[in-house]
């Protein structure tokens, strides 16, 4: 039995008798109940019970019972130590040069161990770099950082490893001002002089920043920043005293302080002798005071008696160039004084006398202004004064104006009026308005009114005895009228009476009489109104047929005549006392002397009395309204149906109001949640809800007249599927819903997937509306591929459920390439998962591995590396994943070949050997000797020499130690970047492939092993042919 720490231990065994003893053992050691160990006894059963497992625990248990034996053999294993939350851990890091940097994680047991390698090699506690651990806790801090620290750091804890990438920022030198002793320089200038500051810096690709007093200062219309190699320079045209402050030149390593100081020019006013003379301006007049200043942006103050005067209401303050001004608009008499402008350092002052204004008519014209008014209309005077502060008295022609009901005086603001209401003739002539300086008058004329009517006679219609007023209106009170009555002048009398009331005229009439009727008129001297008096004599109506009463069946028209005269007798018409209206079901008729009213569609409720009433005449009827008989126009049928649906019994009666009641085997049907009683016109419907074996039997539907019945039969119900599973095929991690639909709903079912029942979690939704079923399954895995099934009653059904691993795409797609011939050219890709295998393509063609091509992978990169490219290299490169491809252009630049050392002129002795030697700008072009032009040969006099300069291994190997399964990095520097080298392993020499990497950068020399084993210690060398260096390889772990 194989356990984990911590965890419980069972050792059970059975025995033939329930009574049997038994005795537990460890390693031949006796064993006893306590401490952590727990020994039960239940029936046949015996049981050794260790509650939380250690290592101690591991080993061969025995169970003895005297006659046989039973051995258990227990092995306690550490837990598996995990990192935790690897994916929130950030991976990827930027420090700058000498800040600590602290690499944590978490592990998943507080004893767990950890080993730190950085770009393979293994980390040891010193100086700069510590291991901690604290609880779950595992650290490494460097302390310092520099450039040399970054690369790749694994965290390694046997059963789980995490990598972090790390970049170093090294800063440039510091910026530093020359001359810069760090104290702050005070300089003191005028206000209009030009400020400059200047300072230089240790370097000219320098930035700095000019601050006044903290905000950073940008180029404008005064403000110049210059630069000229290390020469840093701020101006600051014409200078103000708001210009003061502190000036800051800030490189971020150094600074340079300057305290300003702008004094402002004293303030001088130029036009006191203006001031001198006292102003002199009249009430109600505008005035305004001015002052020249030098300089022109000084400010000043207003003031009167010490208090200080701003713009608002009368006062205007102005400032322009040189030019302050107070502006007193419509001077009063308090305005006077003596006003004080303060510019600082100069003040003047002026003396200002308000004389009082004399009260004038305004609107006074040189000839009187004369008014001609209507007699009874109004007229309106006004006169305006110049100020507001006056009174003025009005005189009339006879006498001052006192105001009274027709006359009106009325002031507002400077202007003054009488009006005169009602004008009358005696109200013309001369009208005067009187001021203390003034005095003004108004002609006013009265024109007699023409005596018309404003309103006229009316035509009056009146009963033989009857009292008639015939009355008119005229435009004024005074005014004489004649009345006629057919051209013929009335007197006053008995019979006739005429009334005078202000405007009205009246003419009264008692008991008239026919022979009153005709034309009557009302004349004044200017106008006249006509009227007719109409006098009706009082006829004879009659009844001529009475109504008849009348008997109809429930449904029919019943119509109620009579016959009254005259013809143009009003008739009306009363139904159980009540006004009838004509309507649809009553209508109301006329033709000639008969008079008819029909109500249509007659029920039990309209009967009772028809009344018609003839300009009061009346005559009554009865109306006698039968009931009908309730029939069965269609009758019930009989119906099947299953269980649990709801069925529907419908009849149709005879007419709409009939009543009818619902029965099952005699007793009588109440609504409620079970039947639904309903009504529609005619028809009549009993519902059913929820059919039971128990709801079936003889219903019937019954009116007090006719009866029909049918008989319903319940069936148990078939569950069918109508809509069956569907295959599901998606991704992994995507979601699949199954779902089917049955032919009933509210059905239960189970779903199961490979046999097994599936119930609800975090990953799986059971649903089910209606008739419809749904199995909803998240996050899916490669795994959960299978077979799903949904039973219910006898049905089943199923699907295949497919999960695929999400296709391939590319993270990153390889770039354009331009190297230089015999250069070395890397394509790379990146692909969202590791496990993806690629193929490479040139121009169409797949390439295979070799001296000068290799392919490999690092983690999701696909690269692809070609070493001494040549012109016929360039093409199109493509890298294919099957489900995604990218392609990227190699363009090769010839490279210019030239001569770097030229030959020499040789002079040399008969006999003896001369050697010529030059030097090309590339080892490996291969070159031909002439002399005079002719090409030449090597023979036993002529040798001919290529030699390339020597390479040396600046930077050898250095001894690595790494993790089994990773990858291990040997890196070698040489003296030439195009110097060849050769990799070897103890003797035998190593070639690129899948388990060797070989890599040429500039002068790096890389030999990189993939997945290392304790098969690969040994001792690797890097062969340059001039020189050589050899490292030793130590795997840890198996």
């Amino acid at each position: 039995m194989m356990v984990s720490r911590g965890e419980t231990v069972t050792l059970c065994c059975e025995l033939s008798r329930a009574d049997a003893p038994v005795h537990w053992a460890k390693a031949g050691i006796r064993l006893e109940a306590g401490g952590s160990l727990v020994l039960e006894e239940e029936g046949a059963c015996r049981r050794l019970l260790i509650p939380a497992a250690q290592a101690e625990h591991s080993g061969k248990y025995t169970c003895d019972a005297a006659n046989d034996t039973v051995t258990f053999t227990v092995q306690v294993l550490d837990p598996l130590v995990k990192i935790l939350e690897k994916d929130v851990l950030p991976t990827h890091r930027h420090c700058q040069a000498m800040e600590d940097l602290v690499l944590e994680v978490h592990l998943s047991q507080a004893h767990g161990e950890v080993k730190w390698y950085k770009d393979g090699e293994k980390l040891q506690d010193t100086g700069r770099v510590r291991l901690e651990e604290d609880g779950v806790r595992r650290s490494l801090v460097i302390l310092g950082t520099m450039g040399t620290d970054a690369g790749e750091y694994l965290c390694d804890t046997g059963h789980d490893s995490i990598v972090f990438f790390i970049t170093v920022e090294v800063p440039e030198p510091p910026v530093t001002i020359v001359g810069s002793t760090g104290s702050i320089v005070h300089r003191c200038l005028v206000a209009g002089e030009d400020l400059v500051m200047a300072c230089e810096l240790s370097r000219p690709d320098a930035i700095v920043r000019w601050l006044w007093n903290g905000h950073e200062m940008h180029p404008g219309e005064r403000v110049h920043v210059e630069a000229h190699g290390v020469l840093r320079q701020l101006t600051i045209c014409g200078a103000q005293p708001s210009d003061s402050g502190c000036y800051i030149c800030d490189t971020a390593s150094d600074r340079m302080v300057t305290n300003v100081e702008v004094s402002a020019r004293p303030v001088c006013i130029v036009n006191k002798e203006e001031a001198q003379s006292p102003l002199e301006v009249q009430e109600g007049d505008s005035v305004t005071l001015v002052a020249r200043l030098s300089p022109e942006t000084a400010e000043v103050q207003w003031q009167k008696e010490g208090q200080r005067l701003c713009s608002g209401g009368r006062l205007l303050v102005c400032s322009e160039g040189p030019t302050r001004s107070l502006t007193i608009k419509q001077a009063e008499l308090g305005d006077g004084g003596i006003f004080l402008c303060d510019a600082g350092d100069d003040e003047v002052h002026f003396t200002l006398h308000v004389k009082e204004a004399p009260m004038l008519f305004v609107n006074k014209q040189e000839e009187q202004e004369k008014l001609l008014v209507l007699e009874g209309g109004s007229a309106v005077l006004s006169a305006i004064t110049s100020t507001e502060q006056s009174d003025v008295t009005w005189l009339g022609p006879r006498q001052a104006a006192v105001g009274s009901e027709r006359c009106e005086l009325r002031r507002d603001g400077r202007v003054h009026s009488l009006i005169l209401h009602n004008v009358a003739m005696e109200d013309a002539g001369i009208y005067t308005c009187l001021s203390p300086h003034d005095q003004m008058r108004f002609h006013v004329s009265v024109r007699e009114l023409r005596v018309k009517f404003l309103r006229g006679l009316s035509d009056v219609r009146a009963r033989q005895g009857e009292r008639v007023v015939l009355w008119c209106e005229l435009c004024k009170a005074r005014g004489d009228v004649v009345w006629r009555k057919d051209g013929r002048v009335l007197a006053p009398g008995p019979h006739w009476q005429m009334i005078v009331e202000g405007r009205e005229r009246s003419l009264v009439l008692n008991h008239v009489e026919p022979g009153d009727a005709g034309e009557y008129c009302c004349e004044s001297n200017d106008d006249q109104t006509l009227a007719t008096l109409t006098v009706q004599v009082p006829r004879v109506v009659d009844i001529i047929m009475e109504l008849q009463n009348l008997t109809v069946l429930e449904g029919e028209d019943a119509t109620f005549k009579c016959l009254v005269s005259p013809e143009d007798v009003v008739v009306t018409w009363q139904l159980n006392g009540q006004p009838v209206v004509p309507s649809e079901r009553l209508l109301v008729t006329r033709n000639g002397l008969c008079h008819s009213l029909t109500l249509r569609h007659c029920q039990p409720g309209d009967a009772g009395t028809v009344t018609t009433n003839a300009e009061g005449l009346v005559s009554t009827a009865r109306l006698s309204v039968q009931e009908a008989q309730v029939l069965f126009v269609r009758k019930l049928q009989d119906m099947v149906a299953e269980e649990q649906e709801d069925v529907c019994l419908e009849v149709e009666v005879s007419h709409e109001t009939a009543e009818v009641q619902w029965l099952k085997q005699g007793v009588l049907l109440q609504p409620g949640s079970k039947y639904v009683l309903q009504e529609s016109g005619c028809r009549r419907t009993l519902t059913i809800c929820c059919l039971g074996p128990a709801d079936r039997g003889t219903y019937r539907c019954e009116s007090l007249h006719d009866r029909t019945q049918a008989k319903l039969c319940v069936e148990p119900r078939k569950v069918s599927i109508r809509t069956p599973l569907a295959d599901v095929e998606t991704f992994e991690k995507e979601t699949a819903t199954f779902h089917l639909e049955l032919s009933h709903p509210g059905v239960p079912g189970v779903w199961t997937r490979d046999g097994i029942r599936v119930k609800p979690s975090g990953t799986c939704r059971i649903s089910a509306m209606g008739c419809g079923h749904s199995l909803t399954l998240e996050r899916l895995a490669l795994e959960d591929s299978g077979t799903v099934t949904f039973t219910a009653d006898t049905l089943r059904c199923s699907a295949h459920l497919r999960v695929r691993e999400p296709p391939v795409t590319m993270v990153r797609v390889p770039q354009d390439l331009g190297v230089p011939e015999t250069g070395v050219a890397s394509f790379e890709c990146e692909l969202s998962r590791p496990n993806a295998e690629v193929k490479w393509f040139k121009d169409g063609q797949e390439l295979r591995p070799g001296p000068n091509c290799r392919i490999y992978s690092a983690g999701r990169r696909r690269i692809l590396q070609l070493s001494r490219c040549e012109l016929a290299d360039a093409g199109s490169y493509t890298c294919d994943a099957g489900d995604c491809q990218a392609s990227a252009m190699l363009h090769v630049q010839e490279r210019q070949i030239h001569i770097v050392q030229e030959l020499q002129e040789v002079q040399v002795r008969e006999g003896d050997n001369a050697v010529f030697t030059c030097e090309a700008s590339h080892g490996d072009v291969k070159g031909e000797w002439f002399r005079d032009g002719e090409k030449i040969k090597v023979s036993s006099t002529v040798k001919i020499r290529q030699e390339a300069l020597p390479i040396r291994i600046v930077k050898p190997l250095r001894d690595k130690t790494v993790l089994a399964r990773h990858k291990a990095t040997l890196e070698c520097t040489v003296s030439h970047a195009r110097g060849r080298v050769r990799w070897l392993r103890g003797d035998t020499e190593i070639f690129a492939g899948d388990k060797y990497e070989i890599c040429n950068l500039d002068c790096y020399r890389t030999l990189i092993i993939h997945r290392v084993g304790p098969e690969d210690e040994d001792s690797y060398t890097c062969d340059a042919f001039d020189d050589r260096s050899t490292a030793r390889l130590l795997v840890e772990g198996s």
